[in-house]
């Protein structure tokens, strides 16, 4: 697997030069076999073992495309449809599918859904004589949209006699092929064809399936579900018998598609014989039409099993020494609120909801060693996030600092919501990723089933091995509920800059302030997606708080969110005045000058943004962008190789989004 990321890296970024990888690394007696079973003529030549792949010369692009193209390689689960060797004899290959196979009814149904439908091709010169192997033409590829035109759709021959490929059959370019095999987290070869993935899929059919987490609910009502399958006509279950299974739902062949073309299919090409192509299905469209239900999700609290019930243990072992319980008091000395909190540094630094603590003359720490300790001072608070982090005097033998673990979790993945519960409460409660969603201003969320009850609103939420993940977020606002996972990468990066102040001096200006909610009601309607009710209660809460930069901030994000530009645009630079050193203001302003084309404005607030924070990754990766569209090289290598430096993955993607804008206009 590794080999072939290897492969897939060269095809990208050197796509024209010689490959020599396979002939200068080592690799098993299986994957010779292999090789020879993808890389053979015939049985005799599978047998003898001459000439094998490393005998040919390929560029790197064209030994990519020989392992994954549909016309070469004789796998029918890891075809795409993206081109045809170029620059050497090609015949005809008989093994291993032969058409004495492909005629046997039923067989050949069995044998296509594993060898895919053919017809296969290879190389034939891999020198002048069998003494002089690895001396052939230099094979290079011809990628999917140079294989023809809409007036001369076929590839053929030099003499016009043997029709290889069409154009109506290539749909993937093999660039975006070689992209999603090695770039990561979800590489192909390492996820898509996890042998584990069935094995999950098989054991949620029975019922040990829970004793390891793995649930399959409500299977009975699979049949009644609405159902739309889209089969790839050359794919591995087109045709033939499988056609005729009596598999409820509704059909859509996609002409020209194979097995994989289904995830790598171009959306759009600059050919004009590209009408069909733009119209054909593509998971990047449908998923915005169809929504799949969730089948394997968390069982009920009764039917949790031990191994499950062992984790959320070792979980509660883990994380409740960080815990801590937040109690405030009113002027009557009488407790008026309690909530959780826990130390969130090395510091001794305690993150619990601001909401919570606001207008109480006097809050304490009660530690699981059942010390109480006063609040001091106050680090810092996030008023959008409903955040504060507090210090007080806890000895460092009480304070348990948490882990994280910055990464998004990917779908399926079970986490843990932790807090110190109340009544009828659970100290920890299982929960599953579902996905992600943007919120403007906020960044990436994970979502999960089932709901976040309220009670863990503002504790952490953590993995399998006790790291935290993100914080819970629970609201509701007018009857609608929100309920998501603020990533711990964000949690890390809040407090940027703030000046701490003791307890007593924030909550003297906190009463000055007064008690009017409208921020915090604005930012549940942000959360719940209503930007048109959450932006004038942005600015209702802009003029109680002139001097805070952030409710005109959230209130420009709501108004570029229903496309209302000069409206944001005016409210951003209203922000810029109230706190001219904000980097997230300059930068959301550069991003909407960017969007509108004002290319020369955009540079200017970008510049500055990764002026005053040199490793903002996204500040330098925008001004690639703008300097390769004026072509201006010189600045947009120096803010590459500074971007390089400071994400790797976001270099590359932009690296990626500046040669799709390229082909696109081309």
């Amino acid at each position: 697997m590794s080999l072939l990321e290897a492969v897939a890296m060269l095809a990208y970024y050197d796509p024209d030069s010689e490959c020599t990888v396979m002939r200068e690394v080592p690799f098993s007696d299986s994957a010779h076999i292999l090789l020879r079973f993808l890389h053979s003529r015939n049985f005799q030549t599978f047998m003898d073992g001459v000439p094998q792949i490393t005998d040919f010369r390929y560029t790197n692009e064209a030994m990519l495309g020989i392992v994954f193209d549909d016309n070469f390689a004789p796998l029918g689960m890891i075809q795409n449809s993206m081109g045809f060797l170029e620059g050497g004899t090609v015949v005809r290959k008989s093994f291993p599918q032969s058409d004495l196979l492909m005629s046997i009814p039923l067989l050949s149904d069995l044998v296509g859904s594993m060898l895919g439908k053919g017809p296969y091709f290879i190389a034939n010169d891999a020198g002048p004589s069998p003494f002089e192997l690895g001396k052939g033409p230099l094979y290079r590829w011809a990628n999917f949209d140079e294989v023809g035109t809409q007036d001369d759709p076929l590839f053929q021959d030099a003499g016009g006699t043997t029709t290889y490929t069409t154009t109506e059959n290539e749909v993937s370019d093999i660039r975006d092929v070689a992209r999603v095999i090695f770039k990561g987290p979800l590489n192909l070869t390492e996820w898509y064809f996890s042998t584990r993935l069935v094995a999950d899929i098989v054991a949620a059919l029975f019922p040990f399936g829970r004793d390891y987490g793995i649930n399959f609910l409500h299977g009975d009502k699979l049949e009644s579900m609405p159902k739309i399958e889209f089969i790839a006509e050359q794919g591995v279950l087109s045709g033939g018998t499988f056609m005729f299974l009596p598999i409820p739902g509704e059909r859509e062949l996609i002409k020209g598609y194979n097995h994989m073309d289904v995830l790598t299919a171009c959306a759009s090409l600059p050919s004009p014989g590209s009408a069909r192509l733009r119209r054909a299905p593509h998971w990047n469209q449908l998923a915005t039409t169809i929504a799949i239900p969730p089948l394997l999700v968390p069982a009920p609290a009764e039917t949790q099993t031990s191994g499950v019930a062992d984790i959320m243990e070792t979980i509660e072992d883990t994380l409740m020494p960080s815990l801590v319980l937040i109690i405030s008091y009113d002027d009557g000395n009488r407790v008026s609120n309690s909530q959780t909190g826990f130390f969130c540094t090395p510091q001794g630094h305690i993150l619990t909801a601001l909401g919570g603590i606001r207008n109480s003359p006097m809050v304490n720490v009660k530690t699981i060693d059942r010390g109480v300790f006063k609040v001091k001072r106050v680090m810092g608070e996030e008023r959008a996030f409903n955040l504060v982090k507090l210090t007080a005097d806890v000895p460092a033998s009480q304070m348990k600092p948490v882990s994280y673990n910055r990464s998004i979790p990917v779908y399926g993945t079970q986490v843990y919501a932790v807090t110190i519960p109340g009544p009828d409460e659970k100290t920890v409660t299982a929960l599953q990723v579902t996905g992600t969603r943007e919120i403007p201003g906020i960044g990436m969320v994970i979502l999960t089933t089932p709901s976040i009850p309220a009670y863990y609103n503002n504790c952490p939420v953590a993995d399998a091995r006790g790291q935290v993940l993100g914080l819970a977020v629970s609201e509701s606002s007018g009857g609608a509920a929100v309920d998501f996972i603020i990533p711990s990468a964000v949690i890390l990066g809040l407090f940027v800059g703030a000046t701490p102040v003791s307890f007593e001096d924030w909550e003297a200006r906190e009463m000055l302030q007064g008690l009017d909610n409208t921020y915090a009601e604005a930012m549940r309607l942000l959360w719940l997606g209503r930007f048109t009710a959450a932006a004038p209660l942005f600015e209702r809460a802009a003029k109680a708080r002139p001097q805070d930069a952030d409710p005109l901030y959230y209130a420009a994000a709501c108004y570029e969110n229903t496309k209302q530009a000069a409206r944001a645009q005016t409210l951003y630079e209203q922000a810029l005045k109230a706190d001219p050193e904000s980097v997230k203001v300059l930068f959301s302003l550069g991003l909407l000058h960017a969007r509108a084309g004002r290319a020369k404005k955009a540079t200017a607030l970008f510049a500055e943004v990764v002026d005053r924070e040199p490793r903002h990754a996204q500040g330098h990766a925008e001004l690639v962008k703008l300097y390769a569209g004026v072509r201006n090289r010189d600045l947009m290598q120096k803010h590459l190789a500074l971007l390089r430096g400071l994400d790797p993955d976001l270099a590359e993607d932009t690296l990626y989004e500046i040669e799709s804008a390229g082909r696109t206009r081309r």
